[in-house]
This record gives structure tokens, C-alpha cells and sequence, in this order.
């Protein structure tokens, strides 16, 4: 007996490809039995992937009607995908928690350079490198280090139910420098944050 689900998905309130109901109704023909609309949460600042805030009550109407119109096929819930960016952009803010919401998801897509430049590290591998040769001279060990921070850091503080892609780069940082991955030091922070989790 199958049972399946997804929490973590982008409709056309954000960078999604689709709207909410095409979404559902995709997920009905597949068998799924639970479905979660999960668009990126406003940032302080306008980017081509998040949603606005003053679209926020048409997103959460929209899935009202949704859910009811489909309640007899599927289980449906809302959330948002909020980023962690400092002590003053993170899912644990109170204009976060207020809204009605069934789950949040707790992500980090950005670093601040040490010039204080907000860097997107969620790029093709190719991008990130020039990033990161960029914007931090090359110094792939102090992205790393810094994005692990950044996640332990949104952990503490707390505010979200899930964890959004656990592990966001390790893709392009293991491309970057081939055998990061099984690098002693690059495990233990890996282990670290799991731990945190856990």
C-alpha cells in the first residue's frame, strides 16, 4: 500500500511553474493522498522567486477554496518556505507565526559575502563558483562553514516544522572542489547539524 505525499512545492505565487490547482489535480491522478502548497515566503527585499506580501491573502484564500473543492480526494495543507537570512529575516519572526498555516519549511538560500552582499548559493554549479570566486576570493571552505552556521543558527531559533533540502549545496560545493564531500572536517559539520536537528 503506497502512500504518497509532498509538503514541499512551488505554485505561480513564487517561482513555481503551475498553479495551486494544477498542482492538486496533478497530485489526485497520481494517487497521492496528501498534498502541501508551500510557496517561498516574502523577503525584505524583492526577488524573482519569492512571493509579496500583499499577494499573502489571495495565496491563503485560493487554497481555502482549493481545499475545500478537492476534500473529498485528497488531503491538502498550507505552508510557506521562509528563509533564514539574519536575527531579523528568519521563519521564528512573529509575522511568520501569525499566519494560518499548517506547516513551515526553514531553508537557507543565501549567504551575506563579508562585504554584507546578499549571494544566492541556490545557483547552477557553474554560477555558484563564479559567486564564490566573486564574492568570497575563492575561500570554499568559509561558504561552507558560514552556510552551516546559517542553518544551525535557524534551528536554534526554531519557528518552522521542516527542514527545507537539508543539505542545499552540497552539489555545487562537491563540484567546486571534487572529494569535499568525504573531507573529515565537511562530515563533522554535516554531523553536527543533524545532531541539532535531531
Amino acid at each position: 500500500m503506497t502512500n504518497l505525499t509532498n509538503y514541499h512545492s512551488h505554485c505561480l505565487y513564487c517561482d513555481g511553474r503551475a498553479n495551486m490547482e494544477d498542482f492538486i489535480r496533478f497530485a489526485i491522478s497520481e494517487g497521492f493522498t496528501s498534498y502541501g502548497i508551500s510557496s517561498h515566503a516574502p523577503l525584505p527585499f524583492s526577488t524573482a522567486w519569492t512571493m509579496e506580501w500583499d499577494r499573502m491573502d489571495d495565496y491563503l484564500s485560493e487554497f481555502s477554496r482549493l481545499k475545500k473543492k478537492y476534500a473529498d480526494k485528497i488531503e491538502l495543507a498550507i505552508g510557506l518556505e521562509i528563509d533564514y537570512l539574519n536575527e531579523e529575516s528568519n521563519p521564528s519572526l512573529p509575522c511568520f507565526r501569525k499566519l494560518p498555516l499548517d506547516y513551515r519549511i526553514g531553508s537557507v538560500h543565501m549567504l551575506y559575502s563579508p562585504e554584507g552582499k546578499i549571494v544566492d548559493i541556490d545557483t547552477p554549479a557553474d554560477l555558484f563558483r563564479q559567486l564564490v570566486d566573486k564574492h568570497f576570493d575563492g575561500d570554499l571552505d568559509y561558504v561552507v562553514r558560514l552556510y552551516y552556521k546559517n542553518l544551525l543558527r535557524m534551528v536554534e531559533l526554531g519557528g518552522f516544522d521542516i527542514v527545507g533540502h537539508a543539505d542545499k549545496m552540497h552539489y555545487n560545493a562537491s563540484c567546486y572542489r571534487p572529494g569535499l564531500l568525504d573531507e573529515p572536517w565537511y562530515d563533522a559539520l554535516v554531523r553536527e547539524y543533524f545532531t541539532a536537528i535531531a
